[in-house]
């Protein structure tokens, strides 16, 4: 995805923009340096969905933001979740935080960042898409 952007930019003769690709958890990513951190599907395969918010929120600029997509399991039907859980157990399935909507943008919001926009994206999949601009420190 990073050589596309990187394609892109050079179309467009954009010279602006930097990407990295990076664990947010390493000591080596600065600090308030990021004026857009993207979180596409990831946030639910973290060991802790509230300790990675922190973290980005401390990784954001005063008045960056975080666009995040977010499968929140727990809106999913039952026959789903019941197929995860078993795909786990016999180690064919990632780890996965089972959240909801409003468990998920509740953690946004509690870990410093306030939500400019969001909507369920695909209802079918579970998908919830967040526009949050950082905001007080936690």
């Amino acid at each position: 995805m990073i050589e596309i952007a990187l394609q892109k930019l050079q179309l467009k003769e954009i010279n602006n923009v930097t990407f990295q690709v990076a664990d947010i958890m390493d000591d080596k990513v600065a600090i308030n340096q990021y004026s857009v951190i993207l979180a596409l599907s990831v946030l639910h395969l973290t060991d802790d969905v509230s300790k990675s918010l922190k973290k980005i929120n401390d990784l954001t600029s005063k008045n960056g933001h975080l666009i995040s997509i977010t499968p929140c399991l727990d809106n999913r039907n039952y026959i789903f979740k019941t197929l995860i859980k078993l795909l786990q157990k016999i180690g064919v399935a990632p780890k996965i935080q089972s959240l909801t909507y409003k468990q998920l943008a509740s953690l946004i919001e509690k870990n410093g960042f306030n939500i400019v926009e969001s909507k369920v994206w695909d209802a079918k999949k579970g998908l919830y898409w967040v526009v949050a601009k950082a905001g007080r420190n936690v």
